[in-house]
């Protein structure tokens, strides 16, 4: 197993606390239908700048929409692609004078040591699941799964042009966080998504080093 090393940034939705953002209680419409890039890019910013305690879901709001003005536009109902979250990551690593560069890492045989390097070096990865393609009208999707307290991992839910955010990974399953609950991808299914129902540039990992 490799995991981050810290708590992962945690919302107060009331009286839970959710593990990540989860972009369908924003405030913002554009947001809750296709801001997941938004928001995984706001948590990483938060874990990198050490944020432990739980955030207020206002303060949060606030930080969301700043970022979607003005880093990561979305364009409703596509949201937005790799090569915006990339640009607007770097410009906000660059503002923010962190000494880190982010560069889009397609699907391949060294994915899993770039994800597997981020986290030994305590940074989230964002991952993208990407769309059907070429066959863009096809209703394929890769499983999201949870896992019982007898350790048993279940199918609960299913994605396709979606970013979420890997936490953990061993030689099997990935941890990801997504809509603010903790949930698992099985590597090999992700590797046949992406090889054969999705394109492997659009099936990909935001790489930062």
């Amino acid at each position: 197993m490799t995991e981050l090393t810290r708590r992962y940034t945690a919302v107060c939705y009331g009286t839970a606390l959710s593990y990540g953002g989860n972009q369908a209680k924003s405030r913002n419409a554009d947001i809750r239908k296709c801001g997941c890039g938004v928001i995984a890019a706001l948590d990483l910013l938060l874990y990198l700048k050490g944020q432990e305690a739980p955030i207020e879901e206002a303060e949060y709001d606030r930080y969301a929409d700043t970022l979607r003005r003005r880093y990561f536009p979305l364009m409703p109902p596509l949201g937005m692609n790799a090569l915006v979250l990339l640009a607007g990551m770097n410009r906000l690593l660059k503002k923010l004078a962190v000494p880190l560069k982010a560069s889009w890492v397609g699907f391949g045989p060294d994915i899993w040591f770039k994800v597997a390097d981020m986290l030994a070096r305590n940074i989230p990865a964002i991952m993208a699941v990407g769309p059907n393609f070429p066959l863009v009208w096809q209703q394929n999707r890769l499983s999201l799964y949870r896992k019982t307290a007898a350790e048993e991992y279940t199918k609960c839910s299913a994605v396709k042009a979606h970013f979420l955010t890997v936490t953990a990974m061993d030689a099997v399953w990935l941890r990801v966080s997504t809509w603010g609950v903790k949930l698992y991808i099985k590597r090999e299914e992700f590797e046949s998504y992406a090889a054969k129902q999705s394109g492997k540039i659009l099936s990909g990992v935001l790489y930062i080093k």
